[in-house]
């Protein structure tokens, strides 16, 4: 470990009796050997391991709310690839790391002691098993729940996604406002694509939700799909209201038709407008198809099908119906 502090400029984590997870410079100290730049971001959350106990002045940076209580949940949005599950990961092996001795990847951290480190991560299939993605989901989170306290971190990546859209959105909102109404909270990161649960106010604004997402550029000018999205991988507060899937697509070899036939739903399902009546509008190029079916359809119908036509006849006429000419005499 003190090798690894040399080697990797770790830093001494300030352990303290408050509930606070606060930490500035955060990095994910694996991660950050696998790419040639990485990008520190803070965290701030404080739980409720002792009831109604105040928490005096934690000197928080500007991106943080300054209040005495802060969050005790951080919600992040916003799109796939952005860095929301490496965040997540940052924050509990940093906490893991300070609780076995070591120094920490970071600029600073003060941190309370964390009783359990509880994970509902993205279920990996397996013939192996009985249970459904779904299901491991839920009994993963089961668990979690049974076991969380006011000292525990717990991280949420995307629960509900395994099921029907609106029981998803429900499960997930319902847990959320469990999480955050209990009188001991736990300190919760969670991640979630559901932005129906904020846009529609299904869980509402309050001081122990903090909303975050992970900064990308958007580039307007026509262009390639895949190049009109910059990752910048910086924390920033508020939520975001996109998660770029066609985007993500595009850029694993999801051919260009199929994108952009995929964000001509998404744009007419976010207006509103019937997607059957909508699915059901025939391009040009099926629109000729039908007509030229429709055509030998009915020069076959005109043809003399009796038992006097003669074969040899009847084979030249059939080859040039299909060969196009649609010669019917």
């Amino acid at each position: 470990m003190a090798r690894a502090a040399s080697s990797y400029k770790l830093v001494r984590p300030k352990m303290v009796e408050e509930d606070v997870i606060k930490i500035r410079g955060g990095r994910h100290i694996l991660q950050e050997l696998m790419v040639s730049s990485y990008v520190p971001n803070d965290t701030f959350l404080v739980g409720r391991g002792t009831p109604g106990e105040p928490l005096g002045p934690l000197g928080l940076t500007p991106k943080f709310h300054e209040s005495d209580y802060g969050p005790s949940m951080l919600l992040l949005t916003g799109p796939n690839y952005s860095g929301k599950s490496v965040y997540m990961k940052q924050v509990a092996s940093i906490v893991y790391l300070a609780q076995v001795g070591s120094f920490v990847p970071a600029e600073s951290a003060e941190l309370g002691i964390i009783d359990k480190i509880l994970v509902k991560s993205n279920t990996q299939d397996s013939v192996s098993q009985i249970q459904s993605t779904f299901m491991n989901d839920l009994q993963q989170l089961s668990f979690d729940l049974k076991q969380v306290t006011g000292h525990s971190l717990l991280l949420i990546d995307e629960f509900g996604k395994g099921t029907n859209e609106n029981d998803g959105i429900g499960l997930a909102c319902g847990v959320l406002e469990h999480l955050l109404n209990r009188e001991d909270a736990p300190k919760v990161i969670a991640a979630t694509h559901f932005h129906e649960i904020l846009a529609n106010g299904y869980l509402k604004p309050r001081p122990q939700l903090q909303l975050g997402h992970m900064e990308v550029r958007v580039h307007e000018e026509p262009g390639e799909t895949e190049d009109q999205i910059t990752y910048l991988y910086n924390f920033r507060l508020g939520r975001s209201d996109q998660s770029f899937g066609t985007i993500c697509a595009a850029m694993n070899g999801i051919s260009q038709a199929i994108v952009d036939r995929a964000d001509e739903i998404a744009s007419l399902s976010a207006r509103g407008e019937n997607l059957i009546a909508a699915c059901a509008v025939l391009s040009a190029q099926e629109t000729q198809a039908l007509e030229d079916a429709d055509r030998l359809a009915r020069e076959f119908l005109s043809m003399d099908l009796s038992e006097a036509c003669d074969i040899k006849l009847m084979g030249d006429r059939l080859e040039k119906l299909f060969d196009g000419s649609g010669a019917g005499s």
